[in-house]
């Protein structure tokens, strides 16, 4: 999903006016199709942006609920805000500080991976410190083994892997062979001008991505989920709506 919105971004800087060829950018009629193409990955940025975000809430929200409901939820969910003002400040600061597009998705990445870590420890914590988690802070012992496994090789998250990550990497490389065609086509303007028959065939090739990607986002919007079962007494259930920024 990350390298998704990383190559959208990249490809919208490139159809940017100011950067397109000078010839390109006296042609109206081609000035108009690459406008085009450029809301077109802006609108469908938006979408995986959007989707992104309240999926991160839905996680977030879900795990609550098996949290007290007392002055240790209020504590927690304090924390992650914080959290989270902190690492969009360190973005910003990036961005301010003249930080490229491939350095901004560095760091969210880097961001999401110190989540990744963040939960396995909460999960695979031990001795005192275990104690402290499960009874003063109130995290049940199903919750814990959840995100200790969550990433694993083989934990429950490898069954989404399986089924929706091919059709993921397919747009990805489709993205990536788009944003490829045009770096070079900017990139070696002089030596060789691009066609108009070139031009449709990349319109064509943007409105396949731009609509499939849309899709997919609409199709695991609802499909990503999955059960936990805790195995005790009531045999609790926890389910889990995950965004699957945190599996791809």
């Amino acid at each position: 999903m990350w390298k998704n919105r990383e190559h959208m971004e990249e490809i919208i800087f490139l159809l940017h006016e100011s950067r397109c060829p000078l010839p390109l950018q006296d042609d109206s009629e081609l000035s108009a199709v690459f406008n085009s193409m450029r809301d077109k990955f802006q609108k469908t940025l938006n979408v995986l942006q959007d989707f992104q975000a309240v999926n991160s809430d839905r996680v977030f929200n879900t795990v609550m609920t098996y949290m007290p409901q007392d002055f240790r939820g209020t504590l927690i969910r304090q924390q992650r805000e914080r959290s989270e003002r902190n690492k969009q400040a360190e973005v910003d600061m990036l961005v301010s500080s003249g930080g490229s597009i491939r350095d901004q998705y560095s760091l969210l990445w880097r961001q999401q991976m110190d989540r990744r870590r963040q939960l396995a420890q909460l999960g695979s914590a031990t001795g005192v410190y275990k104690t402290l988690v499960k009874y003063l802070v109130g995290v049940p012992q199903v919750l814990l083994d959840f995100i200790r496994q969550i990433n694993d090789d083989n934990g429950p998250m490898e069954e989404q892997r399986q089924r929706y990550g091919p059709s993921l990497y397919s747009l990805t490389e489709m993205v990536l062979l788009i944003r490829l065609f045009i770096s070079l086509a900017w990139g070696r303007f002089e030596a060789k001008k691009i066609t108009r028959d070139q031009v449709a065939v990349m319109e064509q090739a943007v409105d396949v991505y731009t609509y499939e990607f849309r899709r997919f986002i609409t199709f695991i919007r609802y499909c990503s989920c999955f059960y936990c079962d805790g195995g005790d007494a009531t045999n609790t259930i926890i389910y889990a709506s995950i965004t699957v920024a945190l599996v791809f």
